[in-house]
């Protein structure tokens, strides 16, 4: 199995056409969707930051 890493512009009737088919092999798993790590960890470093419990980085150096 080859990965490949995708970035569709949501607005173009194509690209909603290339989604849905995306989704349709998936559910038939003749394809597999990877999540990307990075993106979830920033998502959870920001909520943290929000909260309190992490400093931003330009507070580490002060």
């Amino acid at each position: 199995m080859e990965i490949i890493t995708l970035k569709v512009n949501t607005q173009s009737d194509k690209a909603k056409q290339l989604l849905s088919l995306i989704k349709d092999l998936v559910n038939d798993g003749d394809v597999q969707i990877q999540k990307s790590t990075t993106y979830t960890e920033v998502k959870r470093g920001i909520h943290e930051m929000k909260r309190g419990k992490v400093k931003p980085i330009n507070e580490l150096f002060e």
